[in-house]
C-alpha cells in the first residue's frame, strides 16, 4: 500500500533535523511499497547520505546504504535482496539487517539462500555464520515468530547443528544456542544439554533454550 503522507512527513522532518536513525528507514521495508523508491532517492540526495561508515575517526552511519538496501527489496523482494548479497560482504550484511527487521517466513528463506555454501561448511566463514544465526535467532526465536516450511526449518537447524560443533567462543556458542530456540528438536536439546555451563552475562542460556525448545515442540504435537 505504500507510506501514508503522515509516514512520509515525519520521515523528512527526522531526516531534516539529523534525528532519523536506520531503525526508522527499516520501517519503511515493512510498510511501504515500490512507490516509496522516489521519496527515499530524492531524502538519500537531499541530505547526502552516505553508502558507507567512513574512516578511522571519521564515522558515519551508512544511511544512503541502507536505502539503496530497501529500495532494492521495495523493487525486487526477497530475490531482490538475495541477489544485493551476492555483491559483496558489505551488501550481505545490509540485506541480512533489513530482512532481520521484516521477520517472515520469506525472510528466512532468505537468510538460507544468503548463507550459501556457509550453511554446509560454516567453519569456513565463521563471522559470516554468527551473523547468519544472530538473523535466525531474531526473525525466528521470539513471540510472533513466523511458522516456516518443515524442510526450511530442518536446513536451519542442521546449520546451527554444525555451527556447535565447530570451535566458537563462549558467546559465539550463546548465540548459537539462543538461535535454536525457534527451530530445534530433540537432538538440539541433547546437544545443548551437553555444552558446559555457560557464565557470567551468558548464565542459564542453554536451560532458557531447552525450555523454549520442549515448549515448541508440545506445541506442535498439540497441532497434530
Amino acid at each position: 500500500m505504500g507510506l501514508t503522507e503522515a509516514q512520509r512527513k515525519t520521515l523528512s522532518w527526522k531526516a531534516a533535523n539529523g534525528s532519523l536513525e536506520v531503525e526508522h528507514l527499516l520501517k519503511v521495508a515493512e510498510l511501504g511499497d515500490a512507490t516509496d523508491i522516489p521519496f527515499l532517492r530524492i531524502l538519500k540526495a537531499e541530505h547526502a547520505w552516505s553508502d558507507d561508515s567512513g574512516e578511522g575517526d571519521h564515522r558515519v552511519v551508512p544511511l544512503g546504504k541502507w536505502t539503496d538496501t530497501i529500495c532494492c527489496f521495495l523493487e525486487g523482494g526477497y530475490p531482490g535482496l538475495v541477489q544485493a548479497a551476492s555483491e559483496s560482504a558489505a551488501s550481505a550484511h545490509f540485506s541480512l539487517g533489513v530482512l532481520e527487521e521484516l521477520r517472515t517466513a520469506a525472510s528466512a528463506s532468505a537468510i538460507l539462500a544468503i548463507g550459501g555454501p556457509t550453511i554446509y561448511q560454516p567453519e569456513d566463514a565463521l563471522e559470516f555464520a554468527i551473523h547468519l544465526a544472530t538473523a535466525f535467532n531474531l526473525v525466528l526465536s521470539f513471540k510472533g515468530a513466523p511458522r516456516v516450511a518443515s524442510t526450511v526449518e530442518e536446513q536451519i537447524r542442521q546449520f546451527l547443528h554444525r555451527m556447535l560443533a565447530t570451535k566458537l567462543s563462549r558467546s559465539q556458542c550463546g548465540t548459537v544456542v539462543c538461535a535454536l530456540r525457534g527451530v530445534g528438536d530433540r537432538e538440539s536439546v541433547a546437544l545443548i544439554e551437553s555444552l558446559p555451563p555457560f557464565e557470567d552475562a551468558w548464565e542459564g542460556v542453554e536451560k532458557a533454550a531447552v525450555r523454549q525448545i520442549k515448549k515448541r515442540m508440545r506445541g506442535r504435537e498439540d497441532d497434530l
